[in-house]
């Protein structure tokens, strides 16, 4: 199931629960590090994550629900969820929310990235590390370290009025330290 599907899916399951109002975002964030020290690879970390979260709108007050997973039932669940909170949190009511009315906006965004960081292979990657921290101790340094990390997030946006947007970012940091 895409980013906008899981979103929608929440979002349609939220007014189907008597919300007037639902949004929903999934992002899926990758994330990747390795260090070098002295010619050695010292650590190399790896991660991802995935999550779509829901807001639902019931009366004057609003109901949230998040769930680690993109499952066409997750995010129906998640939807119903946001909504039935809302819901019980009506039961004390506070001030009228009148939104603003918008046009339905629908974009579509990425960071510039000609090569896919997370796409080269990591021996490659260690081998510039273990590389660059050897000249450096080459030129004299007693300590040598090299580093890098790399971001990579996409979200996923879908309102009850329309809007779907989507963006990804790219990035990375690489550094290195000698002494």
């Amino acid at each position: 199931m895409t980013g906008f599907d899981a979103a929608s899916a929440a979002v349609q399951a939220a007014l189907d629960a008597g919300a007037r109002y639902a949004d929903a975002r999934v992002m899926h964030r990758r994330y990747e590090s390795m260090s070098a020290r002295n010619g050695e690879i010292e650590e190399l970390t790896q991660d991802e994550s995935l999550g779509l979260g829901v807001r639902a709108l019931v009366g004057s007050s609003w109901g949230f629900h998040a769930v680690p997973e993109l499952s066409g039932p997750a995010a129906r669940d998640a939807g119903r969820r946001a909504a039935r909170i809302a819901t019980a949190s009506a039961r004390v009511p506070g001030p009228p929310i009148d939104l603003v009315p918008s046009a339905p906006a629908t974009a579509s965004w990425s960071s510039p990235c000609e090569v896919d960081p997370l796409g080269v292979a990591l021996s490659d990657k260690g081998d510039l590390l273990v590389g660059a921290t050897a000249t450096m101790a080459a030129h004299g340094a007693d300590v040598a370290e090299g580093l890098y990390q790399i971001w990579d997030t996409a979200k996923w946006f879908v309102s009850s009025e329309g809007h779907r947007i989507d963006q990804r970012t790219a990035w990375n940091f690489t550094g290195g330290a000698s002494g």
